[in-house]
């Protein structure tokens, strides 16, 4: 089983692949940590071996110059740096360490990048429009909470802005890139706004689920209408448009549904990441059974251009998720997805993160180890996840966040009931929202788990709140409730004042570098619990963020995970 895991583990991941003249480039973990590379001829080269960690990048076709961003440790304080592609020599980087710079979509004519940073002020972002011809650049936008930035317009006299006030609430404003008068608006309530792409000077397209539950696409005239151009029973989620053609994918119980206008395009089970159109039809699909992979549309038909294969000598250990689904005690619908194993031995109660998120049907190590070494893994999709509609997304806000976290429970009972798990041998695991869900179902129901594992989790609300990054804590607080109005609720479910409650051991595994959920929210709860006796154990990344990145942090941490999860719950 140790060299499985070993496998498992060691499978690379090729993710937000675009056209770059005759290659393709992409982002790939191939070194240990995620790298940007340019394959072309099935050759990869890395572009950026001297950089920690990359999250994304922007590309200027004409000029050939790739735009890279970046950080340090997982600290999440990005750079930008542009990279001159036939010679890999540096042009600039915008970036200081300290703050946060997030680039948009060059327009190649002007040689011109829009990008957001909060240099100025760590809770105020800025829209600049940097000049990557001569070195110029000035402010056409901020400061503002928030802001990010999407595409120059055909004339180049147009930048989409966008200003979360939600994670899933958006304004949109169109700004001029030379003086930075505001020439339109979109500022609609509860409204979602997305995949914003011009069609021409005037005209736009867009996901959005405005006036509506579900997203769908409109088409957007500047201080015109809105119009609903394509509408599925499902959520619409991304968009790509070309000669004419709508490109897009939509949300089926967390497996993407890919189509061309109205024609559907076979797929492996999985989720659409990435598309691009700027040549071929170029996908970055990720699947349970290929990983995080790269595919081309040929005569119809989806075809892989480059995916781990290590994965083909797994295959006959990978499991796929069914989809099941358990009516809440209110009647509310709840889908998890359920991973079995030939010989069960136990189960594992996987919540997710976000809140506003959703598990869906990807390559996870974690989960093809577990459940190869004998665990259940369920993947409940509790009201307040995405994918399900607006007002499904609603269901946890605020004050209503207790409820949804006991939808875990009766689906954990549902399928007890049903058989697909023996109710005395269940653990809970989770990341980051799925931490504190974690944290918070050992303290309210702590008969139920025989372990507990929480991966930078919240153990409580109030000094999360206080002491997670400024630009993020306004958008936290209308998720959570705010500090000023909503404190009494917030200690109310924090799990750190019921930790006399627990009985399942519990592990805790953090980043030193967290800027979301400082490591802090770990540390507090295990010195509490060390005090009190009980059985904790707690592991810090000193290289990782929010999340463990890198091939060497992640061996140890699922090795973590396997020796804590197997300790407690064995076969008979």
């Amino acid at each position: 089983m140790k060299n499985l895991i070993d496998e498992f583990i060691r499978v690379h991941a090729y993710r937000q692949a675009e056209w770059m003249d005759d290659g393709i480039l992409l982002i790939s973990d191939l070194d240990g940590a995620p790298k940007l590379y340019h394959m072309k001829n099935g050759e990869l080269k890395n572009l950026s071996p001297d950089l920690d960690r990359v999250l994304g990048y922007r590309k200027d076709l004409d000029n050939k110059i790739v735009f890279l961003v970046h950080d340090i440790g997982g600290n999440e304080r990005w750079y930008i740096t542009g990279l001159n592609l036939p010679k890999e020599e540096v042009l600039f980087r915008i970036g200081d360490s300290v703050s946060i710079n997030i680039p948009g979509k060059p327009y190649a004519k002007k040689k011109i990048l829009p990008y957001s940073t909060n240099r100025n002020d760590p809770r105020q972002f800025e829209i600049y429009i940097y000049n990557y011809g001569d070195g110029s650049e000035h402010k056409v936008y901020g400061p503002s909470e928030n802001l990010n930035v999407g595409e120059v317009s055909p004339d180049g006299r147009k930048v989409v802005v966008i200003k979360n006030i939600m994670t899933w609430e958006q304004h949109v404003y169109f700004v001029d890139t030379e003086n930075g008068e505001v020439i339109d608006s979109l500022e609609y309530p509860d409204t979602h706004l997305s995949n914003i792409h011009w069609i021409d000077d005037e005209k736009l397209y867009l996901i959005t689920d405005y006036n509506a539950d579900k997203r769908y696409i409109a088409e957007y005239t500047l201080n015109g209408s809105l119009e609903k151009i394509k509408e599925e029973p499902y959520e619409i989620e991304l968009l790509e448009h070309k000669n004419g053609k709508l490109i897009y994918s939509m949300n089926v119980s967390g497996n993407s549904i890919l189509k061309i206008d109205d024609e559907e395009i076979n797929k492996p089970l999985g989720v659409v990441a990435h598309i691009d159109v700027t040549k071929d039809y170029l996908f970055s699909i990720h699947t349970v059974r290929y990983g995080e992979s790269i595919w081309r549309l040929e005569d119809g038909e989806l075809k892989p251009v480059i995916y781990c294969k290590k994965l083909d000598e797994l295959s006959k250990y990978i499991i796929e998720p069914e989809v099941h689904k358990t009516r809440a005690s209110d009647g509310i619908e709840i889908e998890s997805l359920v991973y079995r194993p030939a010989k069960p031995k136990g189960a594992v109660i996987y919540p997710h993160g976000g809140p506003e998120s959703q598990s869906r049907p990807i390559y996870n190590p974690v989960i093809q180890i577990l459940v190869n070494n004998g665990f259940t893994i369920v993947q409940p999709n509790y009201r307040g996840s995405t994918g399900y509609g607006k007002e499904f997304r609603h269901m946890d806000d605020k004050r209503k966040r207790e409820r949804s976290l006991k939808d875990i429970v009766e689906v954990l009972e549902d399928l007890s009931r049903k058989g697909i798990i023996d109710k005395d041998k269940v653990a809970v695991m989770g990341g980051s929202y799925g931490g504190f869900a974690t944290l918070y179902l050992i303290t309210h129901y702590p008969k139920l788990w025989k372990a507990a594992i929480s991966v930078v989790g919240i153990s409580n609300l109030e000094t999360f709140l206080k002491n997670t990054g400024p630009w993020r804590r306004k958008i936290r607080e209308k998720e959570y409730g705010s500090l000023d109005e909503d404190l009494d609720f917030l200690r109310k479910i924090s799990p750190i004042y019921y930790i006399d409650r627990i009985e399942a051991p519990l592990l805790l595994i953090h980043g030193r570098n967290d800027p979301r959920v400082p490591v802090e929210e770990s540390i507090q709860i295990h010195d509490e619990l060390k005090k009190m006796g009980k059985e904790v154990g707690i592991h810090i990344f000193e290289d990782e963020g929010h999340g463990v990145a890198k091939l060497k942090n992640r061996i140890v941490y699922i090795d973590l995970i396997v020796k804590w999860l197997s300790k407690y719950i064995r076969d008979n």
